[in-house]
């Protein structure tokens, strides 16, 4: 329900809203960050842009902030367990398999295998924010 509030936000270019609330999202459930690319292109103007990114930035900062003042290293184990997992069962990209059949040497992998592991996944979300950031919803579902 969020992000369908945002997308509406920024079809409607109140982006200072839609920043706000990008950030809450993106505290929420971290894979929203992919979406950020293509919300970028999708923003007209630059200054609409840095109004976006500095609201999104600035909720994620102090919700985060305020609740490591809470809960303290427990919530930063918490929050942040995904990034660090080395289970790439886990995983739910179309590559999953591949990381799951090299997962011996993504333990101690070299910078060329994590290029080769996540570059193509990198490259995907830009070529698709970048084509498709005028129909907001296709590029998100893609």
């Amino acid at each position: 329900m969020l992000i369908l509030t945002l997308i509406w936000l920024l079809i409607q270019e109140k982006t200072w809203r839609a920043g706000f609330l990008y950030g809450l999202c993106v505290h929420l459930n971290l894979y929203t960050f992919i979406y950020a690319i293509t919300f970028l292109f999708f923003i007209n103007g630059v200054k609409n842009r840095v109004k976006f990114t500095i609201m999104s930035v600035l909720i994620f900062s102090l919700v985060t902030y305020g609740l490591y003042n809470r809960f303290g290293m427990q919530f930063v184990e918490r929050f942040y367990f995904d990034m660090g997992t080395e289970n790439y069962k886990l995983n739910y990209s179309v590559y999953w398999y591949f990381n799951y059949l090299t997962l011996d040497a993504a333990a101690g992998a070299s910078v060329v295998m994590k290029i080769v592991m996540y570059g193509p996944q990198i490259l995907l979300i830009l070529s698709i924010s970048f084509c498709f950031y005028n129909d907001l919803t296709f590029a998100m579902l893609l």
